[in-house]
């Protein structure tokens, strides 16, 4: 089956994405609590994270947001502190957005959507600041461009996509390591050509990158570089 994003989903990682969310570790590192009032499960340790978790938080007031690959809204907290007019969760783990739904129901401006089954419904938004975290350096160079290009559908003229990759040197292509603490799900090492070359395709252009170094992990190849691309051809050029 495709999900919104035109990305091959098959019922078995439906299964593994559903499985990880209620295992021992989305247990520890995402479902820290699931009341409905207890937003703050993954506070940022300080400023500096914060501003290279969310390089758009100042831009974020009134903005109608996405988040792609939300997971239980462990994050949303943070737009909504930043003062967004509405934010939008999707997933592809059906548990993850059951637990999303319960945990926000009390919030009238945020609302969440499974990528699969609520297809039509994210094909119809339109936002002014789309991102991923800890999501792009998961998706294979194919699914991440099939993302991007429904992203870049999504977005109101001027609007912009931020989202964070393992960095490489700019002649690497992609090399993939499933050596990982979070499952062993793969991780791509995607090279900012490619990711230049991907915005291209989709009308969209790298507005800005920084590198910012991964909490607990001081392998120079780790480090994180944040991508920031806006659609091209709107009415602020």
């Amino acid at each position: 089956m495709l999900d919104a994003f035109g990305v091959e989903i098959t019922p078995e990682e439906i299964i593994r994405w559903n499985t990880l969310a209620l295992g021992p570790q989305g247990f520890s590192t995402w479902n820290v609590a699931i009341s409905q009032d207890d937003y703050d499960d993954d506070p940022p340790s300080n400023d500096a994270l914060l501003a290279n978790l969310f390089p758009l938080r100042n831009e974020m007031r009134g903005a109608t947001v996405l988040e792609v690959g939300c997971g239980i809204g462990r994050r949303a907290n943070h737009p909504l502190r930043f003062g967004v007019a509405h934010y939008f969760g999707i997933d592809v783990a059906s548990i993850s957005i059951a637990i999303a739904l319960y945990r926000y129901r009390l919030n009238p401006n945020v609302t969440f959507l499974h990528s699969v089954h609520d297809a039509a419904d994210v094909r119809a938004l339109q936002v002014d600041i789309a991102y991923m975290i800890d999501v792009a350096y998961h998706l294979e160079p194919s699914r991440l461009a099939a993302v991007l290009r429904t992203v870049a559908g999504l977005l109101r003229p001027g609007g912009v996509v931020h989202f964070d990759i393992i960095r490489t040197s700019p002649t690497m292509r992609v090399t993939v390591s499933t050596d990982l603490p979070d499952g062993n799900w793969p991780c791509y090492r995607h090279s900012t050509e490619n990711i230049a070359r991907m915005g291209d395709d989709n009308g969209m252009t790298i507005d800005r990158t920084y590198e910012w170094d991964i909490p607990d992990i001081q392998e120079p190849d780790n480090r994180r570089l944040t991508v920031v691309m806006r659609r091209v051809g709107d009415a602020d050029d």
